[in-house]
């Protein structure tokens, strides 16, 4: 794999991780349960770390610091905002959007597995095993 596509692939893991910072953060805000509010936090805290562990490895290959983020993600994120606003149940959709976010990212993380090298591959795997567990969690609220 050359390294322009590696770095492609990376950039774009970048600006999903610093997506689903900022998506986790307005759930956080917008959230009525304190348990809820914590987690979207932590979460949103984890997504940080995730891109900040990218980013050197961005660096190596030729390529610089972003601000990160898509504009998908910033509509998304004012969808999360209508959806606390306007629904019966605020907790619920919040869940509901950041699920669907969840499933983005897995999907992000999924393609990058099959084009990354030996170098960042373990870091990828790491970091879509928190992915995983992350789904649970949110799944386990949903319950």
């Amino acid at each position: 794999m050359s390294e322009q596509r590696e770095r492609i692939v990376l950039t774009h893991l970048i600006d999903t991780c610093k997506d689903a910072e900022r998506g986790f953060l307005v759930a956080a805000e917008e959230a009525r349960t304190p348990a809820l509010k914590r987690l979207f936090c932590r979460l949103s805290e984890q997504r940080a770390e995730f891109a900040a562990d990218l980013l050197p490895h961005v660096l190596l290959l030729g390529g610089h610091e972003r601000s990160g983020g898509t504009a998908m993600a910033a509509l998304h994120r004012a969808w999360i905002h209508v959806k606390a606003h306007t629904s019966g149940d605020p907790d619920r959709a919040l869940i509901e959007e950041t699920a669907r976010g969840e499933r983005t990212a897995r999907a992000a993380y999924d393609v990058a597995l099959t084009q990354v090298g030996s170098t960042t591959r373990t870091l990828i795997e790491s970091h879509e095993l928190g992915l995983r567990v992350a789904g649970r969690l949110i799944d386990d609220v949903c319950r």
